[in-house]
């Protein structure tokens, strides 16, 4: 009687440690998920962060192609003494829409 509980136990045991293995990988697949997870939000974040400040970069150098152009206008307005108008260039802002949508290409 005493070897069949020896056994017993035996038997027990093994079972304990393969539910305990059987845990442990469930355990560490859950943690290797998670981390894929954050893993792959914080580069969306950084995809995120590339994204809109070389939008903003586009932008602030387009205001300051713009601005360029204009001073550029009115620098030849005030070389030659007459409107922009009276040279038959157009409206101050065609021409540097113009000039800019030629800059940018």
């Amino acid at each position: 009687m005493g070897s069949q509980s020896r056994r017993q136990r035996t038997v027990d045991r093994k079972r304990t440690d393969q539910l305990g293995q059987s845990s442990r990988r469930i355990a560490q697949a859950n943690e290797d998920r998670l981390r894929l997870r954050r893993q792959r939000y914080a580069e969306q974040q950084v995809e995120r962060r590339v994204a809109s400040s070389s939008e903003h970069v586009a932008s602030r150098s387009q205001r300051g192609i713009r601005r360029k152009v204009m001073e550029m206008v009115d620098k030849l307005k005030s070389l030659s003494g007459e409107s922009v108008e009276e040279m038959g260039l157009g409206e101050t802002a065609e021409l540097g829409e113009l000039v800019l949508n030629w800059w940018t290409q």
